[in-house]
């Protein structure tokens, strides 16, 4: 995904509280979550009716759009009790994860009427993925979006932020959005590692936010 956003520190600091504010309230009042999505799933259906998936502006390469839906299933499963299966967030975890593996790989942008395929081979983040993902935990699972089995998860968790934070800061497909990339990762283990998916889901979905708010503003 491409979010062409250049923050000063002040901004970094604002967005920073932001996060922090949102999940705070989302704790207190879970309907807030639920707003967010909402919103979120709106500007996701009208930037499908703007874009062709594969401009440079809008949704921007083919791993990317596969990404984003990925991101905001996941976040609604975590967000939302109601919706939470152990199962479907295992394979959704998984999924994110495997597609980051193919961004370590290849991507691919809609260019001149036709997919155009553009490799970009991030060695060290690809063997980290891989490792994690040949290590995936079968225990995992959340209740009410808390890791019941935080003694158990907590290695790969960290393992999980410190490949994500090469592969962040290392690849440029996310040269422009390397502070709120690593923000995602950094942000859920500066709090209990049992709120570790909770957090993260939080910066996603305002992360996803902003760029589908700044594309339709570029559209």
């Amino acid at each position: 995904m491409y979010i062409i956003i250049g923050m000063n520190t002040t901004q970094k600091i604002i967005y920073v509280g932001f996060c922090v504010l949102l999940y705070e309230l989302i704790k207190r009042n879970n309907d807030i979550a639920k707003i967010a999505l909402i919103a979120t799933f709106g500007l996701f259906v009208r930037q499908m009716f703007n874009n062709k998936v594969g401009n440079n502006y809008g949704i921007a390469t083919l791993p990317g759009f596969i990404k984003m839906i990925l991101i905001f299933l996941v976040c609604c499963i975590i967000l939302v009790p109601d919706l939470y299966s152990h199962e479907l967030f295992r394979k959704l975890l998984f999924l994110n994860l495997l597609i980051m593996t193919v961004l370590c790989i290849i991507d691919a942008k809609y260019q001149n009427n036709k997919w155009k395929p553009y490799f970009n081979l991030q060695i060290l983040p690809l063997i980290g993925l891989i490792y994690i993902l040949t290590n995936f935990p079968k225990s995992i699972k959340l209740e009410n979006g808390l890791i019941t089995n935080v003694s158990s998860m907590k290695h790969w968790l960290i393992l999980q932020s410190v490949i994500l934070s090469i592969l962040y800061t290392q690849s440029n497909i996310f040269t422009h959005t390397r502070f709120i990339s690593l923000l995602s990762v950094i942000l859920p283990i500066l709090y209990s590692f049992k709120e570790y998916y909770n957090v993260r889901a939080v910066t996603l979905i305002i992360m996803l936010f902003t760029y589908l708010m700044r594309s339709q503003l570029m559209t």
